[in-house]
Order: C-alpha cells, then structure tokens, then sequence
C-alpha cells in the first residue's frame, strides 16, 4: 500500500545518527555516516510515499537551552596560579570569578550565591582553611552547603585531614592539571549548572594552527568578522532574499569548517542546501535560529581564547 509523502526534501547530513534518519522542519534528514543502500532505499520510499504505511517519524529533539553558566569563585594570591586556574576552566566550556585573598573570599561568598568555591590553603588575611571555617559557621545559621575545594602543592595525608577537618569537600593538587579538574568539576558542581558539551575540538585547533596561542589569535579574528556580519544580516533579515542568505550560509559555514566539522556546521550545510526551496517568511526563521545557535558558539570560542590570551 501506498501512504503519504513524509516529505518532499531529503537532505543528507555527515552528522552520525543513530537511527538513521530524522524529520527536521518538513525534511527527511539522512546520515551519512555511514551510508547504507537499504537506508538510501527507505528514506526515497518514505519520502515518495511509497511502501507500508508507516507512522510519522518523530522530529528530531530540541537541543535543550543551555542552563545558566556555573557560578565558580576561585581564591588564589599568586597571579601566575590565577592565569592558569582561568585558562584551565575556559579549556572546560567554563568562566570563574577570581579573587586574591582569604578577605576577599568571604566578601565574595557573602555577596551572592554560588556552584562551587575553589580556594588555595595558604593565602593572605585568611588562609583557605579558615575561610572554609567561617563559612561552614555561617552556613550553619543561613542554610545550604557550598562545596569548597582546597587548592594545595601539599597532597599529603595530614594535609588532607586538615582540609576534610576545615569543612572542605576536597582538594586538588596545584598545578592543577585538566583531567584532575575536570573530574573535580563533574564531582561538585550541581548537574543543572552543567553547559552542553563544547561545539569545537580544541584538540584539532591546537593540531592544525600549531599552538594555542596561534588557535586563539584566529578564532578571536573569525568571531569578531562573524559576529559584525551576522549583525549586518540579522538588522536586515526581514528584506533578504532567501538566495542572498544562502550566499552567507556558504561564506560563513565554509569558513567554520576550518575549525572542524561539528553539529552547527551540518545543521550551516543543511540549511544553505534547502533555503532557497522556502518561503521568505520560514527561511527568515530558519536563518534567525541558525544565527543564535552561531552566536552562542562565538561566545564560546571568544571565552576559550580569553582564557588562554590570559594564562
């Protein structure tokens, strides 16, 4: 028997996908990766409305919104560690406020709420354990628990005891490196302050420009000529054409798969594929969304090189 066309483009994806193929936005989206002839053969069936009868295929799941960032307060007396400790949280997806003494601590912790403190055991006014102390009393009378992690180039058992008896949670060994901080990071902080995983691989960056330092000078420039045209295209979207977005799509994606093929970028190729076909009014929305998931990824690679311009 014969059904109803589930729709009258296919677009194909090189993103992996489990299942296949999606319905995204009236398309049949196929993947790639890899391709299989009896996939190929259902996709055309079910767009053609051919074969059984099938019921609709879900649409593809939202991408949840990214939560609010995680809320780190990092104390720490030396600027070098300071330098490090940001430029290790900006390489996890993460920002943190720093300040540069136990005093400052407290003031801080006082000030507003927090995910996770991060404070070195040995700095001026007040030692880490004793900002732990009085915040642990504090906390005593106000309610809740913030995690508080120690800092220390001294991991040896008695220290340790020290810091578990100062009302610390943990401790990391300073310098810190980034599989020890991202495991402490997953341990503490709360779930829901968790950010969706990073849109480029940095890994690739550093391999393909040579150094970090070479990575972050040529993001920094694409997010700063990409963030001036896409606010050049979006004061004007609703009297563009379909076809000139389409020629901002192949500039602009073109020049993101530089930095690696990721889901933005299939989701840029898929989109400068099928503009053309909508209606002024569905590709200004379709344009418009793309332009906030990109925005997002700028805001991403600008916190990325901060980091390390700093460290």
């Amino acid at each position: 028997s014969q059904g109803s066309p589930l729709a009258n483009v296919v677009v194909v994806s090189g993103q992996a996908d489990p299942r296949g193929f999606s319905q995204r936005d009236g398309m049949l989206v196929m993947s790639a990766r890899p391709v299989r002839s009896s996939l190929l053969a259902r996709v055309c069936e079910l767009a053609l409305g051919l074969g059984e009868a099938s019921p609709p295929l879900p649409d593809e799941p939202d991408t949840p919104a990214p939560s609010s960032p995680a809320r780190i307060l990092v104390a720490d007396d030396n600027p070098t560690n300071q330098a490090l400790i940001r430029a290790q949280l900006a390489r996890l997806g993460r920002t943190c406020t720093v300040v540069d003494d136990g005093g400052q601590a407290l003031d801080a912790l006082a000030s507003r709420p927090w995910d996770l403190a991060i404070v070195d055991v040995h700095m001026p006014v007040f030692d880490g354990y004793t900002v732990a102390r009085q915040w642990r009393e504090r906390e005593a009378s106000i309610g809740g628990h913030l995690p508080i992690v120690a800092m220390t180039a001294n991991a040896q058992p008695d220290e340790v005891v020290r810091c578990r008896s100062a009302g610390m949670d943990g401790f990391i060994a300073k310098p810190a490196n980034l599989a020890d901080l991202r495991k402490m990071l997953d341990t503490w902080l709360p779930k829901a302050a968790l950010p969706p995983s990073t849109m480029l691989d940095y890994e690739l960056l550093r391999e393909n420009f040579g150094s970090d330092a070479v990575a972050a000078r040529i993001v920094r420039e694409f997010s700063r000529v990409t963030r001036s045209e896409l606010a050049a295209v979006m004061d004007t979207l609703d009297t563009s054409s379909p076809a000139e977005l389409r020629l901002w799509l192949h500039r602009t994606v073109g020049g993101m798969h530089v930095f690696g093929s990721t889901a933005l970028t299939d989701r840029g190729d898929v989109l400068e594929q099928v503009i053309d076909g909508l209606e002024p009014v569905a590709a200004h929305e379709a344009f418009a969304a793309f332009g906030a998931s990109l925005g997002a990824l700028l805001d991403e690679i600008d916190g990325w090189a901060e980091g390390i311009e700093e460290a």
